[in-house]
């Protein structure tokens, strides 16, 4: 099954799974629902879920419709804190949360599995049997969902493990290193879920929710009983043959398929041992022509108790005629009939039971009763009562005299269900879910309602409140704004402590999470109170309203230009409220704009020196161009270090956008290119081969992010013989040539960063050839190494890093320029390289530059793809690139895959797509338009599943996700066109 970011989860902790404890079942199998607020107006959401509902209603007996008034026990769905649900019916209002990501038919069929009453699949007891949980790939707060139950908790109903359950996880649940946290131990299975209800999910729950099986109700007789003269497909037919009677050759007696088999034989020869025969026979062929020992017979258990008759039907049974108008001897009024003891019979109520007793003695309880479909029971197909079994009502409504005492009248405690006899409040917090979902506060039945309430979003305003804290908590769990309220007219002053009672008062201990995480010492505490509030005797002081003093002197301006903002303050002391008066109407503080005249631009310095730092000016604003300067004495060159950097979108040839940086080993606008720079992200050093580094900065107003800061130093430049050739990096343009490191044949010199950019025009195929090789060996060549990456800038793709004294194999470039860096530490030297590079005829190419092309690694060979932006079903996708001389897109192997959800489908922002894998010639037998070899499929879990109401889903689709999924074909989506270079 597919997950979304976060994933899909029943709470944990509870003591008794629904499959178990069938108390936990929803009655009849009806399931009240409700939608909360947050889901509201938006329709598609509750079409989306209305829809995982009719498949849950069309394969079981299960039905879902919207609460009444008289429903106490209901699921209230709503868009909630990541993906969860409650497991089967837990008592009163219970919630489904469907957050972020789960806007999914299978996400949603998944929790709807939950309240139904089913645990994930791995959970069950013999899962041990079938899969392997990878446990050290698994994000370790979430270990819990793969816990294993015991049979106490978990009942499989003899079904057998499921792989494609829609409540299995998929095989990267979870996973905190992106390998797999579930391994089938078949060896073969390697998708788990599905996006629909599995076979197997559909006999666990009629067999949980004992539906009817109508496999086993006989067929209704004479409804899908039928004389034909020839067989009738889906139906079992019994040839009625007389050997000597030229008409009665190719008759028969057909029964519907489908439903219990009736075993219906026949008998030329008399009645058949052990069988209940029926003598068929007619006054106008009475033995003549072998009509005198013919029996139509069933098994002496069977519920047909058949009469033949000669007069037409026999009154009080249901009959079925037998009219042969080729036989004219046979007449029309033969009929078979028949009392069947299988016939569908209705279900009705019995009578209601007695009420319950009520749930309170006093604060308005409830009650409730009961009736059953059982008078009789609905069977052979016959319809169910309806959905009313269940009533509820409110009792007791008076006010309870007492408050409760404190503390003994208080409790703090786990509950698998919401009490119905205390007045409780659940403690929770959204941050931690799934293990903070049944902890309730409580105080004792027949005493008041103190009217407690519970917030995990801050205090509650116009209410007295205490922070609930643990500080071993982690603070991700979000245990840091979780407060108890009480009206401020409670008589009740509660004090929270995580470090044991509180000296002086009376306290109840709040142990939560078996005491993990510092839940073992933490106490609720306040004076002990008997339940009698204290009646006040003296009279109460008027209340004095607060006012404002006057306001204080502007803060200094925080800017000096480009608009800072002052502020100056007040306070509600003038005077301050007391005995209950009102606070201060408005703010305490005022802030007001200052220096709102632009400031100057600085833009470009000449620096000299050893050391320095700049950055990008902070006005960037309009089109402009700055350019520093760094001159070092002679003898050295110029180190460049970024301490940030954001310019303009990334690309791999930073100078084709509008925004970049470029670096030059030189004064001027011409000297050689060190590096050209965009994006986000720290590049590395850059050296100049001189003692003069020129930097940048081009911007056409669309410089949106921080800019950068940089930092420079010189660095002596290592002196050598005058003999020895000191060439280190540089641009290559010639059709061909050589590079060396430095020194070469001698040893290269330490803390060497040698860059070479080759390029050739474009209709050139480029190839490099390493003639000697010899450069300091590591296993994953972090000292000294060479690294090549096809293109021209360090972003470019990384093709190959090289060290050791092995003579590396051919480069061939699949762009027209090659990136070739030298590293050396300050340890071994070696001799270094010596390389050549040449060039080829290369072919046209795809031909218009929206057409991108890609070279097989299998074979060599090169494809063109063509994007189409427009929408359109899938056969006039197909005209359209026919008309381009290509087809639509095929797919032969993972490399080809990885290139177009990488390459391609970037570029439509990640938009379904046609492709030309289809199977429309005949279904089941999948191929692509193009009529490629089928070598390589990457269809989504549960796909293809040819589902929709239609079953009209022949067509092939790339989702965003790169997964592939059959879809009808009158579908309008973009698409991709291919083609195969000649």
């Amino acid at each position: 099954m597919r997950f979304p970011m976060a994933q899909s989860d029943a709470v944990e902790g509870q003591e008794d799974a629904p499959i178990r404890d069938r108390s936990a079942l929803w009655p009849g199998g009806v399931i009240p629902y409700e939608f909360g607020n947050t889901i509201g107006g938006q329709r598609w959401f509750k079409k989306l879920i209305t829809g995982a509902m009719s498949e849950w209603e069309a394969k079981t007996c299960i039905k879902f419709r919207r609460k009444t008034v008289y429903d106490r026990n209901y699921v209230h769905i709503h868009i909630g804190n990541g993906c969860n649900s409650d497991v089967g019916m837990v008592g009163g209002r219970q919630t489904i949360s469907l957050g972020n990501g789960c806007a999914h038919h299978s996400v949603v069929l998944h929790e709807l599995g939950h309240v139904v009453g089913f645990w994930h699949e791995q959970n069950r007891p013999d899962r041990d049997s079938y899969v392997r949980i990878v446990t050290k790939n698994i994000i370790p707060k979430l270990l819990f969902a793969f816990h294993k139950y015991s049979t106490h908790k978990i009942n499989s109903l003899g079904v057998p493990y499921d792989y494609k359950s829609i409540m299995h996880y998929s095989r990267t649940a979870f996973t905190k290193n992106r390998r797999d946290t579930i391994v089938a131990l078949d060896g073969k299975t390697t998708r788990f879920g599905n996006n629909h209800l599995s076979s197997l999910d559909i006999l666990q729950a009629n067999r949980l929710y004992k539906c009817p099986d109508k496999a086993n109700q006989y067929p209704s007789f004479p409804e899908d009983f039928a004389f034909t003269f020839s067989r009738l497909s889906s139906h079992q037919c019994t040839r009625l043959y007389e050997p000597r009677d030229g008409y009665w050759r190719n008759v028969y007696l057909c029964v519907k398929s489908g439903k219990k088999p009736v075993k219906i034989r026949w008998s030329n020869k008399g009645p058949l041992s052990q069988m209940a025969c029926t003598r068929v026979y007619s006054n106008e062929k009475h033995y003549y022509l072998g009509w005198n020992d013919n029996y139509l017979c069933v098994p002496t258990k069977s519920p047909y108790k058949f009469r033949w008759s000669l007069r037409g039907p026999i009154s009080g049974y249901q009959c079925l005629q037998w009219r042969y108008p080729r036989d004219r001897r046979w007449g029309s009024t033969k009929y078979l009939c028949a009392k069947s003891d299988d016939k569908p019979v209705d279900g009705r109520w019995s009578p209601w039971s007695v009420w319950s007793q009520c749930t309170k003695k006093c604060g308005s309880g409830y009650q409730h009763r009961k009736r059953e479909c059982t008078n009789p029971r609905p069977k052979n197909g016959g319809r169910s009562c309806g959905t009313r079994s269940y009533q509820t009502r409110y009792c007791n409504k008076h006010r309870c005299s007492d408050l409760p005492k404190w503390p003994e009248d208080f409790t703090y405690r786990y509950h698998h269900y919401t009490p119905s006899t205390s007045t409780c409040i659940r403690t929770y917090e959204r941050s931690n879910y799934f293990q903070w979902n049944n902890y309730y506060f409580c105080s004792r039945p027949g005493r008041q309602d103190i009217n407690m309430k519970w917030s995990d979003y801050g205090p509650i305003r116009h209410m007295r409140c205490v922070l609930i804290n643990e500080p071993r908590e982690l603070r991700k769990n979000g245990w840091y704004d979780n407060y108890l309220c009480v009206p401020k007219s409670s008589p009740y002053r509660f004090r929270w402590s995580y470090s044991g009672p509180i000296n002086g008062l009376s306290c109840i201990q709040w142990m939560a999470k078996k005491g993990y995480h510092g839940w073992n010492d933490n106490y609720l505490c306040a004076n002990r109170f008997d339940g009698n509030p204290v009646i006040a005797t003296t009279p109460k002081p008027k209340p004095i309203h607060g006012g404002w003093t006057t306001w204080g002197v502007w803060s200094k301006c925080s800017k000096s230009c480009a608009t800072g903002s002052r502020m100056r303050l007040r306070s509600c002391s003038n005077p301050y409220p007391q005995n209950g008066g009102r606070t201060c109407y408005g703010g305490r503080e005022m802030r007001q704009n200052c220096n709102t005249q632009e400031c100057p631009r600085v833009c470009g310095l000449t620096f000299t020196g050893n050391r320095g730092t700049f950055r990008s000016p902070r006005d960037k604003r309009g089109q402009f161009s700055c350019t520093w300067t760094i001159q070092v004495p002679t003898g050295y060159r110029v180190r460049l270090n970024f301490g940030f950097f954001s310019v303009g979108a990334s690309r791999a040839d930073c100078r084709r956008g509008s925004d970049y940086v470029t670096i030059r080993s030189g004064q001027y606008s011409t000297s050689l290119l060190l590096k050209s720079l965009c994006g986000s992200g720290v590049p590395g050093n850059v050296y100049s081969s001189g003692n003069i580094m020129r930097v940048t900065l081009t911007s056409a107003n669309n410089i949106r992010q921080a800019g950068f800061s940089a930092t420079w130093l010189a660095l002596r430049i290592p002196t050598v013989p005058p003999t020895v050739r000191q060439e280190c990096g540089g641009t290559l343009t010639h059709s061909k040539g050589n590079i060396t490191t430095p020194n070469y044949p001698n040893k290269y010199p330490s803390k060497q960063d040698c860059i070479w950019i080759i390029k050739v025009p474009v209709h050139k195929l480029l190839k490099l050839r390493f003639l000697s090789f010899d450069v300091e060996r590591h296993s994953q060549c972090r000292y000294d190494y060479v690294e090549i990456r096809d293109g021209s800038s360090q972003r470019s793709t990384l093709l190959e890093t090289f060290c050791g004294n092995t003579l590396p194999k051919s480069i061939t470039a699949f762009a027209n320029s090659l990136w070739i860096k030298f590293h050396s530490d300050s340890t071994q030297a070696r001799r270094g390289f010596k390389a050549e590079y040449y060039t080829e005829r290369r072919s046209l190419g795809c031909g218009g530059k929206k057409w991108k092309l890609y070279v097989s690694e299998d074979d060599s060979s090169q494809y063109c793809y063509l994007i189409r932006y427009k929408r359109a079903t899938w056969t006039s996708a197909r005209a359209d690139c026919k008309r381009k001389k290509s087809d639509l897109l095929s797919i032969a192997s993972s490399d080809e895959q990885w290139f177009v959800r990488n390459e391609l489908m970037a570029e439509t922002k990640y938009y379904e797509l046609w492709m030309g894998y289809n199977d429309l010639r005949r279904e089941g037998q999948w191929a692509w338009s193009d009529r490629s070899e089928v070598n390589f499929n990457n269809w989504g879990g549960g796909d293809p599943n040819n589902g929709g109401r239609r079953k009209n889903e022949d067509c092939g689709v790339l989702k965003p996700d790169g997964k592939w999924n059959d879809f009808p074909c009158n579908h309008r989506f973009m698409y991709i066109c291919k083609r195969k270079l000649s």
